[in-house]
């Protein structure tokens, strides 16, 4: 099992306004994210890094980097084997879609009144990732070590997110 030290959400506030991200349960294996976008997105670029300490000085080195077109991911999630990884542990418990574009969340309540008009309120929803257990896919060849990761997802010539985590295994 993966146990979870830190995970932090940085957001655009442009592009995204609300975030939320969470580590819990018993042993700090979950995560659970929420999202909400102010506009639709499309042409999204996604970037994994992965450090991992090395010996003997403990100093954490950059051992895996990808960079990945998010729309074409979606169509082919399980071509490379960290993102199949995450991709397998976030689709359980989500409603995020994946596919492009990504529109913003919204849904509308209207509500009728008889003796005037009729009047519209519209709520914007948000995306979730719930329940997330990375550890449950992770594949026996990974070491049992301490490890930071690093995805970010942008559009040209604008961040949108960046989610940073450590944890050992």
């Amino acid at each position: 099992r993966i146990h979870w030290n830190t995970v932090k959400c940085l957001t655009s506030p442009q592009v995204v306004g609300f975030a939320n991200c969470n580590i819990f349960g018993p042993d700090q294996s979950l995560i659970s994210t929420e999202f909400q976008f102010n506009r639709d997105l499309t042409q999204i670029r996604g970037t994994f890094i992965m450090h991992l300490p090395r010996p003997p000085s403990k100093e954490f080195h950059k051992i895996v980097d990808i960079n990945f077109d998010v729309c074409q991911f979606c169509k082919t999630s399980s071509q490379n084997k960290f993102l199949a990884i995450a991709y397998q542990s976030m689709k359980k418990d989500s409603n995020f879609p994946c596919k492009c574009p990504i529109s913003k969340v919204g849904f509308h309540l209207i509500l009728i009144n008889s003796l005037t008009s009729q009047h519209i309120f519209v709520f914007q929803g948000f995306y979730y990732i719930h329940n997330m257990d990375i550890g449950a896919n992770v594949p026996l060849f990974i070491p049992k070590n301490s490890f930071k990761i690093v995805i970010s997802f942008s559009q040209p010539e604008l961040s949108i997110l960046n989610i940073s985590l450590s944890g050992f295994l």
